[in-house]
């Protein structure tokens, strides 16, 4: 609300501020006008009339109209509003679309991140990111984009989801702020980013920042699946943690079975917790906590918007566990050290995006 009255007294902000009032809940607006009290300007008159057609609670119409005789009686200059019974056009706010999707990352370790929105009937705004696991944002791009081949585009995606790659419609606003989170890494895109982060900083969604997730409503009597069934479902075969020295720790890894004299399965299976609990120890893994901790969150969302309520149960009860992340991290890094060479790569969602509109 503090940016709404700041940016009244730009006369070229006068739509946006009126624009995002209207998105403002009943509570919200009655308190907004309340604080107009302390504006004694022409500005504050100006979006005072502006605002006042298009307001239907008729408390706050009236908080309105006795602001603007104040204004008024005090000698501020304000334009009169339409008499009562007069014919008023109101500004009907145009209900635009605006859609956000994701992948789960594949097996080079990338996901995409799609955001699109409508700037005018049937024309959008299309954002197309490419984020990996080490180097955050490596692609964005922006552009126009009718309706039709937007659907065209995400028809495209969709046929091309299998168990294991899964592609998902998300909040705008949190596509948003996932390419922001991306770009924090290394800057790359950070003009682009901005102006992003800021036209969608507007929307209103159920899931606007990571902690949002941990709140969504699932049906009653779900029962969170097991921690183990989790981390080895579909969605999760492709996901690939990589590190600065792990060829040289899967040979490691390797070595520990690779023994001439026979050892008992369970003492070799305490030599490799002890290797794996060692190595998350080190600077470039432990690093990885915080990092582990937000993939999984997102894979949480994944789980939510496939229905998957189990899964989405089970991986935010382990999320609120002090040692959720570290038991993740330690059963992916295990995974890794195991499967030794990299597995060939795997088709994955992550295709050029107006390919379907020039053929």
């Amino acid at each position: 609300m503090d940016e709404i009255v700041n940016s009244i007294h730009d006369p070229g902000k006068l739509e946006e501020a009126e624009d995002r009032y209207l998105r403002l809940t009943r509570e919200q607006r009655k308190g907004l006008i309340l604080a107009l009290k302390a504006e004694r300007n022409e500005s504050a008159g100006r979006f005072l009339v502006a605002i006042l057609p298009g307001e239907g609670d008729k408390e706050i119409h009236k908080l309105i109209r006795k602001l603007i005789f104040r204004l008024k009686t005090m000698g501020v200059m304000v334009e009169e509003p339409p008499a009562a019974g007069e014919p008023v056009l109101k500004k009907v706010e145009e209900a635009r679309e605006h859609r956000g999707f994701m992948s789960n990352y594949d097996a080079d370790g990338s996901r995409i991140v799609i955001a699109a929105f409508e700037v005018k009937k049937h024309n959008f705004i299309f954002v197309k990111a490419m984020t990996h696991l080490s180097d955050g944002l490596t692609d964005l791009e922006l552009a126009p984009m009718t309706r039709q081949d937007f659907n065209t585009i995400i028809a495209d995606y969709v046929s091309k989801t299998t168990a294991r790659i899964a592609f998902v419609e998300i909040s705008p606003r949190y596509a948003a702020y996932l390419i922001e989170e991306g770009d924090s890494r290394y800057h790359h895109f950070r003009e682009d980013v901005k102006h992003l982060t800021q036209f969608a900083s507007s929307l209103k969604s159920e899931v606007e920042k990571p902690e949002d997730i941990y709140n969504l409503a699932i049906p009653d009597g779900v029962e969170p699946l097991p921690e183990a069934e989790i981390l080895t479902s579909s969605v999760f075969a492709l996901f690939n943690l990589e590190w600065d020295t792990a060829d040289k720790d899967k040979e490691a890894f390797a070595a520990l079975g690779a023994s001439t004299i026979l050892v008992p399965p369970h003492i070799l299976e305490d030599k490799k917790k002890t290797f794996v609990k060692t190595l998350l120890e080190t600077r470039p893994l432990k690093s990885m906590l915080l990092f582990m901790k937000r993939t999984l969150e997102d894979y949480a969302y994944i789980f939510f918007r496939t229905e998957q309520f189990d899964s989405f149960k089970g991986l935010i009860e382990l999320l609120r566990s002090d040692e959720g992340p570290y038991r993740a991290l330690f059963f992916f890094v295990w995974r890794t050290l195991e499967a030794g060479e990299k597995a060939p790569e795997q088709p994955g969602v992550i295709v050029n995006p107006y390919e379907q509109i020039r053929r």
